[in-house]
């Protein structure tokens, strides 16, 4: 039989503990916020030229920027996924997925500066944006 001292079974915990956290960070944040329930705030931009790849990567470059937001818990910048099912939309051309603790904390990013200065430089890019928000049942 393997004998395991303390130590190094406190030390395996802590990591088998902590890889689980990893594994679904959003489960780790109900255990911080029991009660509150998760916000998610989903984007999608339609660019005014669609096919312009520098247009694409700019308003990436400007998605980016508002990863530095404290109140975001998470944040996704995706492109359409190539998968072909009759109820699957791909023609945005990048969307965004924020998670927030909350609303309160979503509609503070609202009014953020760095979000602000996001609508202000990059607008001219999109010529729709469709917003879906949802909370936790």
């Amino acid at each position: 039989m393997l004998k395991t001292k303390r130590r190094d079974f406190i030390a395996l915990a802590g990591a088998v503990i902590g890889s689980a956290v990893l594994v679904n960070p959003l489960d780790a944040l109900a255990m911080i916020n029991p009660g509150e329930k998760k916000y998610v705030h989903q984007v999608y931009f339609w660019l005014k030229s669609p096919g312009n790849e520098a247009d694409k990567t700019k308003l990436t470059e400007g998605l980016r920027t508002l990863a530095s937001i404290k109140l975001i818990q998470q944040i996704h910048i995706g492109l359409p996924a190539k998968t072909e099912r009759p109820v699957i939309d791909r023609s945005y051309a990048l969307s965004l997925l924020l998670i927030f603790n909350n609303q309160k904390d979503q509609e503070a990013y609202q009014t953020h500066p760095t979000h602000l200065e996001f609508v202000k430089k990059y607008s001219a890019l999109w010529e729709r944006v469709q917003i879906y928000d949802s909370e936790d049942v």
